[in-house]
């Protein structure tokens, strides 16, 4: 074999061997990449989860806020009530000659609504 065969054939060889490593390097570089892509979903799987868990209870706050204001209405509007049926027993305990006149003139007035508007 003469010199140039014999140094173009390490030369040869030589390149092979870059090309090698670099295609080692590569695949080091593809490994790691394929865990930090593993690591990148994960992590954000978690923020997807936090955020969801976070919106669960946000929408659990605002149904109990919402339940505890219609509980509140409620209770309000029950006791406004008994407060005026309290009120009007009074009245009606105190004038029940008044009382019973207004009632006959309102059954009055509105059965004479009833009939004109019947008959119309």
């Amino acid at each position: 074999m003469s010199r140039t065969q014999f140094n173009d054939s390490t030369a040869t060889h030589q390149e092979f061997d870059k090309a090698a490593d670099g295609v080692e390097k590569v695949k080091g570089d593809l490994k790691n990449l394929k865990h930090d892509v593993a690591d990148v979903a994960r992590s954000g799987a978690s923020e997807v989860r936090q955020g969801m868990h976070d919106a669960v209870e946000a929408g659990k706050e605002t149904y109990q806020g919402a339940k505890d204001m219609a509980r509140e209405g409620y209770e309000g509007t029950k006791q406004a009530a008994c407060d005026a049926t309290s009120s009007l027993r009074d009245v009606v305990s105190d004038h029940p000659i008044a009382s019973v006149s207004i009632a006959a003139g309102a059954g009055v007035l509105l059965g004479g609504l009833l009939l004109w508007r019947l008959r119309s």
